[in-house]
Parts: structure tokens; C-alpha cells; sequence
């Protein structure tokens, strides 16, 4: 396994050794982070075991209450794109009744969170995924999917070493990196991002809605 068990080990040596009270911040991608105990989407190399993701494997090495995670709302996806609206668009529906005001509030003991949990696409499809609750502790929505603007991407951090890690993940999980971007010879930074400057401009989830 690679990424995973790593940053899990971080992660656990940094509370364990901190001198100080205050908690520990640690943001992923949610598909990283769900508690049940169907392995995260690429938690390991090609063809290998996959792995726990960071969330249930530090469930293990603490306890459940001294992990706390929250989910912000966001479509059902993939690691190559999301492909719907949670719960079938539950969730919006109800968001959009009460005015589709920010709110944050605790998965236990709400209707959200007794819904299966079908964020993840692989895990929808996964009996012991469970539900939301069984998953997340707490779930943020901020406004709706429609209205989200693109992402911002730090263009100006991304160099030499980026791109040596771009083609590092990439041959880990067998993938050709040229045949992603689109290009031939030489992987470099600007022709990374040129892919991602090609979606400059639109709503981030905007093909959900066409």
C-alpha cells in the first residue's frame, strides 16, 4: 500500500508525540477518509492488496471518538469524476426546501445519517459500507452543487517536484501519463497544467447539471 499507510503513520507519530492540547487537523479527500472497512479507491499500487483508507486505519490505531471526521457535500464520485448527486439527489432536495442555507451538523442520530453511504461510487455498491453515520461524524453543506465556482489550483507551487511525483504515482498505478495529458516526449509543468487550464472559466460541477 502507498499513500495511505503513510500518511496514517504521520499523521498517528504527530499525536502521539505533540506536547501541546490542541487537536489535530488533517484534510483529505473523502474517499480517503471513510471509517467503514471497504479498502479507499487507490489506497495501493497496481495489483496490489488495497488498503484500509487513512480514516479507518487511525480509527484503529485511537478509538472511533477520538476520530472525527466530516463530510462536505459533494457529488457521488470516482477518482476519475463524479457521476451523480448523493442519495439520488436526497440530500439537495432537502438542502434546497430549507433554503439552502450553510449548515454543519452531527451524522448520528440524523436522517442523513441512517441513509446508506453512496458518496464513494465503489462503496455504494458495498454491503458493509453502512450508512453515513457509520462513516462520517459530521457533515457540512455549504452551498448548492449548481453554484459551486471551479476550483482554484495553486499553479505557482506545481514545479520540478511535482512533476517527479506526478510520474511516480502515475507508474505506480500503471497508468501512461503522456496518454493523460494528451501530449508526447517530455512531461513538464506547463503541459500539466494546460490540462487543467482547458476547464478554466465553468462551474465545478456544471456538466452535472447540463
Amino acid at each position: 500500500m502507498v499513500g495511505t499507510a503513510w500518511r496514517r503513520y504521520e499523521i498517528e507519530h504527530a499525536i502521539k508525540t505533540k506536547t501541546d492540547k490542541r487537536n489535530c487537523l488533517f484534510i483529505t479527500g473523502y474517499m480517503h477518509a471513510h471509517k467503514s472497512h471497504v479498502p479507499g479507491m487507490y489506497s495501493s499500487a497496481w495489483e496490489q492488496e488495497p488498503a484500509l483508507t487513512a480514516g479507518a486505519q487511525l480509527v484503529q490505531r485511537f478509538s472511533n471518538k477520538d476520530v472525527f471526521i466530516v463530510f462536505q457535500h459533494v457529488p457521488m464520485g470516482t477518482n476519475f469524476g463524479f457521476l451523480g448527486l448523493v442519495r439520488q439527489g436526497l440530500f439537495d432536495a432537502v438542502f434546497e426546501i430549507t433554503g439552502n442555507k450553510p449548515v454543519a451538523f452531527s451524522l448520528a442520530g440524523s436522517p442523513f445519517g441512517i441513509e446508506p453511504y453512496d458518496a464513494d461510487f465503489r462503496a455504494s455498491f458495498d454491503y458493509s459500507a453502512g450508512n453515513f453515520a457509520d462513516n462520517f461524524d459530521g457533515y457540512i453543506f455549504f452551498q448548492p452543487l449548481k453554484d459551486e465556482d471551479e476550483q482554484y489550483i495553486l499553479y505557482d507551487i506545481w514545479n520540478d517536484e511535482f512533476v517527479k511525483e506526478f510520474k511516480r504515482r502515475a507508474s505506480l498505478f500503471g497508468w501512461n501519463a503522456n496518454n493523460w495529458l494528451g501530449n508526447k516526449g517530455k512531461i513538464t509543468k506547463e503541459k500539466i497544467i494546460k490540462v487543467f487550464k482547458e476547464d478554466e472559466g465553468k462551474k465545478r460541477w456544471g456538466y452535472l447539471f447540463e
